[in-house]
């Protein structure tokens, strides 16, 4: 397998995953969760067949645990890193998605325990600029193939 990293950035709905892997443009490859409905033998296979090619970033909106130990049991190197956002910016981010400042009390209340999966793991986490300038100095795109 690669030695290529896989960037999986967690955190809860409105947190910015999505707009900090789209913000990496060209200096990685971003293979979207959003895109497969379930983590599944297709999302695992786009995730194996990209990381040939460089660095990959992909979001994790939820089960980060089982993402991680499935990503791993097929030999990638996966580097989580968090996106913590205070219930404020949540709530502003759900009101400009949807019109309702309402957070489910799941969002709420893993948004308050997400920090602590961060620091048990040792990970990185900050806010989505702090969690995208981190990875702007940690990815790079290379091509690994031979001519």
């Amino acid at each position: 397998m690669s030695q290529n990293k896989l960037y999986m950035v967690c955190g809860v709905p409105a947190s910015g995953k999505t707009w900090v892997c789209e913000q990496l443009g060209e200096s990685v490859e971003y293979v979207s969760h959003d895109n497969y409905i379930k983590l599944d033998a297709n999302y695992v296979g786009a995730l194996c067949s990209a990381i040939e090619f460089g660095d990959v970033v992909t979001e994790c909106p939820f089960g980060e645990t089982r993402m991680r130990n499935r990503l791993i049991g097929v030999g990638l190197d996966v580097v989580p890193v968090f996106v913590v956002e205070n219930l404020y910016v949540l709530r502003k981010r759900t009101r400009a998605r949807t019109g309702n400042t309402l957070l489910p009390k799941n969002v709420e209340s893993r948004a308050m325990s997400i920090r602590d999966r961060a620091i048990e793991w040792g990970c990185f986490h900050g806010t989505s600029a702090q969690v995208l300038e981190h990875l702007k100095g940690e990815v790079s795109r290379g091509d690994n193939s031979t001519d």
